[in-house]
């Protein structure tokens, strides 16, 4: 009975019941060489986890699920997977929601692009969030870094014996401290390790396998530019089913959204409302929730935000969206997208507002003030062929 009345304390999200999905199938051969097919139903919005602070993110995920998400979506980089999997854990043990309604999302992190480490990293993942498989599994970034799990299962093993009691402050933040270390490695001069170059097919084949062993029902891509994807779909042998990348309507990623569908590739849009709280250094970029066409949008339906309208704007393309939060009043009103639809004229508008604009890619300051992309001289990096906005790009 206590079950029941945890369950009745928090309301469902309005209009939870008419979400919608998109189908993703993946043709494989198993180890016999007999022809499988996995299919899913991807729910179109999701909760991000990307930068979810660790202590609040089991509540958050917990009331997700209450208020009515389907779909999670993860990083073995976010550095808070430990926590994801707490919450599933209670939540699939309290009867809040079944394992296979709940459409869980993880990547394969730039450290774990070696052909001998995508198994571990996938593994590693599944544990942290106490799974016997993921729903999709996409590589995150098409460029590598330096390889650190020899490094960090030596370092951990001096670390552990070093502390006898693993609660111990000092020990919890040192342990923070070596996970960060090898999440990203870097150079004295704060400048990022990247090893020798991980071609991004040999990590694709990798990433096959996991299919065929049944790890993951799909895997994807993130991050990755039009050239980049092409080039995986000729060479492979299980075809991607995602490809996720930042998306809002000041990067509205026409081309590469056309080139997916053309192709039998779903996508998914991160940082859909501009990335609000990223301690982005260009002060000067301009904050997407704040623009006018938006909110002029936006007042036409009763009680509803701009963030209502940029997400509506991802599912009103067909495309998967993610927004990403901790607070329980906004999970709860970014679901509150599925009783209302964008006409075409506010889509045209919406479209309108394109600037190919970032918000989401690393980026290093110069001693003289100008701003780079923090991975641009790695011959994988997606966006060579692009520029930092500078603030005078800005001015009208």
């Amino acid at each position: 009975q206590m079950m029941a009345e945890q369950k009745e304390d928090v309301q469902k999200a309005v209009g939870c019941d008419k979400q919608t999905t998109i189908k993703l199938v993946t043709k494989y051969k198993d180890s016999d060489g007999k022809e499988q097919t996995n299919e899913s139903d991807i729910p179109q919005l999701g909760l991000g986890t990307w930068r979810s602070v660790p202590d609040k993110l089991v509540a958050a995920v917990e009331y997700a699920l209450k208020v009515g998400y389907k779909h999670v979506d993860c990083a073995h980089c976010y550095g808070n997977e430990k926590e994801v999997g707490q919450a599933l854990t209670k939540c699939f043990n309290d009867g809040v929601a079944k394992r296979e309604d709940v459409f869980i999302t993880s990547k394969l992190w730039n450290t774990d692009h070696h052909p001998d480490d995508v198994a571990a990293g996938v593994e590693e993942t599944l544990q942290n969030l106490n799974l016997q498989y993921l729903d999709l599994y996409l590589m995150h970034w098409p460029y590598n870094f330096k390889r650190t799990r020899a490094e960090y299962a030596e370092n951990l093993k001096k670390l552990d014996a070093e502390y006898q009691d693993k609660s111990n402050e000092e020990y919890v933040a040192k342990l923070a401290q070596l996970q960060l270390q090898v999440r990203f490695p870097k150079n004295e001069d704060g400048s990022m390790q990247y090893g020798d170059v991980v071609s991004i097919m040999d990590t694709w084949r990798a990433m096959e396998k996991l299919v065929v062993d049944g790890k993951v029902k799909h895997i994807g891509l993130s991050n990755f530019n039009k050239a980049q994807v092409a080039e995986i779909l000729k060479e492979s042998t299980i075809k991607p089913a995602m490809l996720q990348c930042e998306c809002h309507p000041y990067l509205n990623q026409h081309e590469l959204v056309s080139f997916c569908h053309e192709n039998g590739m779903q996508f998914t849009c991160y940082s859909p409302l501009g990335s609000p709280t990223r301690p982005n250094q260009n002060h000067y970029y301009p904050v997407l929730l704040e623009n006018e066409t938006v909110s002029e949008i936006a007042n036409k339906f009763k009680e509803k935000t701009s963030a209502h309208v940029l997400i509506r704007f991802a599912v009103d393309r067909n495309l998967v969206v993610i927004p990403k939060s901790v607070t329980p009043k906004r999970i709860k009103a970014n679901l509150e997208v599925f009783d209302i639809k964008l006409e075409d004229e506010d889509m045209k508008k919406l479209l309108a507002l394109n600037r190919n604009l970032r918000y989401c890619a690393p980026t290093s300051k110069l001693d003289d003030g100008s701003v780079i992309y923090r991975d641009g001289k790695h011959p994988n990096f997606p966006f060579a062929d692009e520029t930092v906005m500078s603030e005078k790009d800005f001015k009208k």
